[in-house]
């Protein structure tokens, strides 16, 4: 089965939250990331290929080179050959009415390919910041069986770590052979951020505080 955005979308964004020991770590990530970006483009070639199947080939007819002409102005308009390439290459007033429906998932490719080029390359999360990932995925769960639900978004979870404003969305995921997990998607002050980042930043905001007490 070929994989998909979330797919690998998903497998970047959790390497991102277990933080990256290596800057091969980090690059893997961010090819995962420039995957998933292949995957909105195809789709989008596809569905302009297919529009233009409808409008400019009939059953059962060939056309002629007119009409050929036609199909291939009609699909240049329509951005086939001005999708960028890579999540950096966008540009909003260029691209955004290229991806029309999509756009809120380029937009979060974007979001999480500049998260993870700001991540530092760490050890792996203390005992502490552990501590806060099990609390954490507590409360998640603990919000979807309330809600009998299969996903949550902007859930509050700033408690976990030490008041800042972070949020989470989160959804069940059903992998292969079975396998069933959680995969979280974390925000500080609203933007994509991994977790491992949001742990070091309430950590250094905790020494500031014991600083000045």
């Amino acid at each position: 089965m070929a994989r998909t955005f979330e797919d690998y979308l998903g497998k970047a964004i959790d390497a991102a939250n277990d933080g990256f020991l290596s800057e091969a770590a980090r690059k893997r990530a961010l090819a995962d990331v420039n995957r998933a970006w292949d995957v909105l483009k195809n789709e989008i070639h596809e569905r302009i290929l297919s529009e233009a199947d409808g409008k400019f080939v009939p059953a059962g007819e060939t056309l002629n080179d007119e009409e050929w002409a036609a199909r291939r102005n009609w699909i240049n308009a329509q951005g086939y050959w001005d999708l960028p390439d890579y999540p950096h290459t966008y540009r909003a007033e260029k691209h955004a009415a290229f991806f029309g429906d999509l756009n809120a998932k380029a937009l979060e490719a974007i979001q999480l390919r500049d998260a993870i080029k700001t991540v530092d390359i760490a050890a792996p999360v203390k005992d502490e910041g552990k501590a806060s990932i099990v609390a954490v995925r507590k409360t998640i769960v603990e919000e979807m069986e309330r809600r009998k639900a299969q996903y949550v978004e902007a859930l509050e979870i700033g408690r976990h770590f030490g008041g800042l404003p972070v949020s989470v969305n989160a959804h069940w995921v059903h992998g292969h052979k079975g396998a069933v997990f959680l995969r979280h998607f974390f925000y500080l002050a609203g933007k994509l951020t991994p977790l491992n980042t949001i742990i070091a930043a309430a950590d250094t905001l905790e020494r500031e505080k014991e600083g000045r007490a």
